[in-house]
Order: structure tokens, then sequence, then C-alpha cells
């Protein structure tokens, strides 16, 4: 993530003075992990045992690592590059 960055042009704001330190990208994927873990094991796993559906731990294992998957980052980084664009941060 850090060799990406390195290379990425990492200025934002109106005026691109202000540039995003590079460390910080890995914050934005922790972050993200930090509230989806949670959010899968009170909220999307007791829904599924609610409809007769309840996955072993392999199961969610498998969802879960699909939930963090690169595309998964993929999209939220686009849906990011849109809202700083839209506020003129990029």
């Amino acid at each position: 993530m850090l060799l990406q960055g390195e290379r990425m042009d990492a200025r934002i704001g109106a005026d691109q003075s202000k540039l995003l330190p590079v460390a910080s990208l890995n914050f934005v994927k922790m972050a993200v992990i930090t509230v989806l873990i949670p959010v899968l094991d009170r909220v999307v796993f007791p829904l599924m045992d609610s409809v007769d559906r309840k996955p072993t731990l392999l199961q969610r294992i498998g969802q879960l690592s699909l939930c963090l998957s690169n595309d998964t980052f993929y999209l939220l980084e686009v849906a990011m590059a849109s809202i700083f664009k839209r506020l003129t941060l990029l």
C-alpha cells in the first residue's frame, strides 16, 4: 500500500496545495475493517440466524473475507474519490 501511495498524486484541496500523507491510506482500510466486523457479527449473522440460515464458523469466515476483499475496498475508494471531488477536496 505504501508503494502504491508513493506513486499516486496525493494532493487534495481546491487548489491542490495540501498533500495527503501516504500512511493515512492504511488508516481508511483499517477503519473500515474495524467498523465492518462488528456490523457483520451483531447485525448480519443474527439476521441470517433468524431466517433459518445458520452459517457455520467456516461459512462466516468466508463471508467475512468476501466482504473484506480487494473489490470491496476498490468500490470504497471510488466512492471516497467521488465524495472528495464533490467537496472539491480532490
